[in-house]
């Protein structure tokens, strides 16, 4: 086993060649806490930042929101789109953008369409039985980042990446299990140490961790966590799914199976269309 939990542990501590969240990002979730906020502040403050005032225009005018006439201005998208929703539009937005100026061996238009798909079971799925402990909004984070550790492993640590996909493939494993052997973690628990780093809330950092083990992911957030295991497998059965991971069809299909009676999955996948391409594209600005 190598030491690369340690390593990724001193490189988290020194911030060195590690993407960063737009201060911007961080300040409309500060801001949208404040119930007197309006649509006026927010429209300010993403203003500042115009490569995601940009990004959320075309979110605006996309199929995904927008039916009637174009949208030119941020004021006039956040208030079509309401703050609660922009605030996590934004957020999702920066993350996207964050890994957008690198490239590693990771297709980034079927890797976010992988997560998109998942992002919107989480949040449907979390609905559909009533869990209330989460906000949706949150939800719907924790299944679009839920493998952004992937991304950057791919990015930044290509030759532990590649180990670990070398030993699945030796092993025919899923690859979090051979994570665990060759870097003593997995993506998830890489993912949510730089989501915490970046001091995004709890539950979205708890989702993001334990996405593959969610038996041991933090207590008051165990519901969620498997809530974001049972979407990723959804999507794994029934796609969009990432073959890189190697995930077990059978369990796919087992949990599936105890989903569907009641759970139409294909409902909620058909909304797995132009909308997860308006919203991610394909990483590019």
């Amino acid at each position: 086993m190598t030491n690369f939990l340690g390593e990724f542990r001193d490189v988290l501590a020194r911030g060195d060649d590690l993407p960063t969240l737009p201060t911007v990002a961080l300040e409309l979730h500060r801001v949208l806490d404040n119930e007197h906020v309006g649509a006026f502040d927010v429209a300010r403050i993403i203003e500042r930042d115009p490569a995601l005032a940009t990004r959320l225009l075309r979110l605006a005018n996309s199929a995904a929101f927008n039916r009637g006439s174009p949208v030119g201005s941020v004021s006039h998208a956040v208030q079509m789109i309401g703050l609660k929703h922009v605030g996590t539009l934004c957020l999702a937005l920066s993350v996207v953008n964050a890994f957008s100026s690198r490239r590693g061996g990771l297709g980034h238009r079927s890797f976010w369409q992988h997560c998109a798909g998942v992002a919107f079971v989480t949040r449907d799925l979390a609905r559909h039985i009533g869990y209330r402990d989460v906000a949706p909004e949150q939800m719907y984070i924790g299944g679009l980042l839920h493998d952004v550790g992937l991304l950057l492993l791919d990015q930044f640590f290509p030759t532990y990446l590649q180990q670990s996909i070398a030993e699945a493939y030796s092993q025919a494993c899923p690859l979090n299990v051979a994570e665990e052997q060759i870097l003593g973690t997995d993506h998830g628990e890489v993912g949510g140490l730089l989501l915490g780093r970046w001091s995004l809330p709890e539950p979205i950092v708890a989702m993001v961790s334990s996405h593959h083990q969610p038996a041991g992911g933090s207590r008051q957030y165990r519901d969620a966590c498997w809530i974001v295991y049972c979407a990723e497998m959804i999507c794994c059965q029934h796609g969009p799914t990432l073959s890189l991971e190697g995930l077990n069809a059978e369990r796919a299909s087992f949990v599936v199976t105890s989903l569907t009676a009641q759970y139409d999955v294909a409902s909620i996948l058909d909304d797995l269309n132009t909308s997860a391409l308006d919203f991610v594209g394909d990483g590019r600005q």
